[in-house]
């Protein structure tokens, strides 16, 4: 039997349907998608991949003074669950731009690039680890749930610990999409997981989930919204 896992979905390269009547910062989303597709390796934007989209509600685009700032929290709200932090600065790489600091990198199985804005709105883009010859050799076409369910704990906790520090009193919107993931297989490829008994493969090409919390909300509950 194959189910699909996933509450929502939509068909390629994905706006937040929630975040999208922002035009203001719809047009920040679009420079930073751009960012990316010139910063990563060809044929990256082909490649299944994460897109975490988030941003205040109410929009200012002076919310943080400066672009010091947005580095300063940026960096103070690292999350650091692997030995990977989320988000990854490349030594190399990281620079500010006209409203905010940005980075890109491609190492290994890491291949990832971030905007952050004076405004409140981060994107990021990465794609899956599970890309890698190594591990498609092994497992095929597949996402290990284990790493799936590490890399959404790591958005929220980062989501959280950065709005505590630039928003604290606000409500955000955030959207996290994959692309992608038809045919493929959710699979326990950590040896010491509990193996699934069925077929979890999904149905559709890409998803989307959006959702809205106040930052009280966020920095109470950011774990358990992980996992819903």
């Amino acid at each position: 039997m194959e189910i699909t896992p996933y509450k929502h979905h939509c068909e390629g390269s994905f706006l937040p349907r929630s975040l999208s009547p922002q035009t203001k910062t719809t047009g920040s989303i679009a420079e930073a998608r751009k960012y990316f597709e010139e910063s990563m390796p060809e044929g990256a934007e082909k490649s299944g991949h994460w897109e975490v989209i988030s941003m205040p509600v109410t929009y200012n685009k002076q919310r943080v003074p400066s672009i010091t700032e947005v580095y300063k929290s940026l960096v103070e709200s690292e999350v650091h669950l692997r030995g990977w932090n989320f988000p990854h600065f490349d030594k190399d790489t990281k620079t500010n731009f006209s409203h905010g600091r940005q980075s890109h990198t491609d190492f290994m199985h890491h291949t990832e690039a971030h905007r952050a804005y004076q405004s409140g709105l981060f994107v990021w883009r990465g794609q899956y680890w599970e890309n890698s010859d190594n591990f498609t050799k092994q497992h095929g076409k597949s996402l290990s749930f284990v790493n799936v369910i590490y890399t959404v704990t790591e958005f929220l906790l980062f989501l959280k610990r950065y709005y505590e520090r630039i928003a604290p009193d606000a409500s955000i919107r955030f959207s996290i999409g994959m692309t992608d993931i038809k045919e493929r297989a959710l699979e326990a490829t950590d040896w010491n997981s509990i193996p699934f008994t069925g077929n979890y493969t999904a149905k559709d090409s890409s998803l989307e989930i959006d959702r809205e919390y106040s930052v009280p909300e966020l920095r109470a509950t950011a774990e358990e919204i992980a996992i819903m």
